[in-house]
């Protein structure tokens, strides 16, 4: 089967965009790990959370002084043959705990806290280094003003099946991660989702990019622009799928599909946030939208796409939290 078929209309458009779905992300998988913690400070991590935690976690990997191929992998994977470029997308997201207060995310000396890391493909194979650098995260201090945590329990979780599995139980690892969301559960899922109407709340600034720019609302082409960018980028480095020239006729097709989405109600604010880097001594914008987006159009050809961006997220800065959103059910 080729493209071309369906060009020229010899395979109707629902069964080819079946078959695009199991060729372009067969055998990637995703898993979220949870990491719960007890404050052992104060802990403010203000609207930056996800920055904040990024920059620990990597901090706490680094200080490990882990073998060459746990950093590598995890960090500094370059490879001047990468199709996209020679620092390709990271193997890992950020979940972080959302705002709690005006000022961000704050809690007291002795409550407890949550996020999530999630990790693409094989590299879930590193688990124990992750939970290890998560752990000296909590020696070194997160946060303004370093406030110090202790890791009580890790857990594997699937959104889409709402699986747990305990990883990490009164110091010991128990097992590694069995749980990953899947290409086949992501099908199953958004064959039984709304073809007509959708709604998004986007928990961390998002923030999309068109020709080089960001845009103040949530267009539903360019998103799914971003959401195809997202997943090829992380398909092409984190599974043994070969790279396949399908990708951008897919993108094409689409995309121009996505035009005749509607964006039917919009209640977003613009966040404004920088990002500092001790390193390089510079600011990164982590700017985006915060809020909920409604469409309404035909939307089947997309909801793979959408399911998988729960755990892949969109848009800038996704390594430091940003661009995680969640499909919410909508009732008219």
């Amino acid at each position: 089967m080729s493209w071309s078929q369906v060009v020229a209309g010899t395979l109707t458009i629902a069964y080819a965009h079946r078959w695009i779905m199991s060729e372009l992300l067969d055998g990637l998988i995703i898993h979220h790990l949870r990491f719960t913690l007890h404050a052992q400070d104060t802990i403010r991590l203000g609207h930056n959370a996800g920055s904040q935690l990024r920059g620990a976690f990597l901090n706490a990997l680094i200080s490990f002084k882990f073998n060459d191929y746990v950093v590598h992998e995890l960090i500094k994977r370059e490879t001047a043959d990468a199709p996209r470029g020679k620092l390709p997308v990271r193997p890992f997201a950020i979940q972080p705990p959302l705002a709690n207060t005006e000022q961000g995310f704050f809690l007291r000396t002795g409550e407890r806290f949550s996020f999530n890391i999630s990790l693409f493909g094989d590299v879930a194979q590193l688990f124990p280094y992750v939970i290890q650098s998560v752990a000296k995260m909590g020696e070194q201090g997160v946060g303004y003003g370093r406030g110090t945590f202790t890791l009580k329990n890790v857990h594997a979780v699937n959104p889409l099946t709402h699986e747990t599995q305990s990883l990490l139980e009164d110091g010991r690892i128990r097992e590694a991660p069995g749980i990953p969301v899947t290409n086949e559960q992501v099908k199953v899922h958004a064959s039984a989702m709304p073809t007509e109407h959708l709604r998004l709340r986007f928990l961390t600034p998002l923030q999309l990019v068109q020709a080089g720019k960001s845009i103040s609302e949530p267009r539903f082409d360019v998103l799914i622009a971003r959401l195809i960018d997202r997943c090829q980028a992380i398909a092409e480095n984190y599974t043994a799928t070969e790279y396949s020239g399908l990708w951008r006729e897919v993108y094409l097709d689409l995309v121009e599909r996505a035009k005749h989405v509607v964006l039917a109600d919009f209640d977003a604010k613009w966040l404004t946030l920088r990002s500092g880097s001790r390193r390089t001594n510079t600011t990164t914008s982590m700017s985006g939208l915060l809020g909920t987006a409604t469409y309404t159009g035909a939307l089947s050809p997309f909801n793979f796409w959408l399911l998988w961006g729960q755990s892949t997220q969109v848009g800038k800065n996704t390594t430091k939290g940003n661009g995680w959103y969640e499909i919410l059910p909508i009732h008219l």
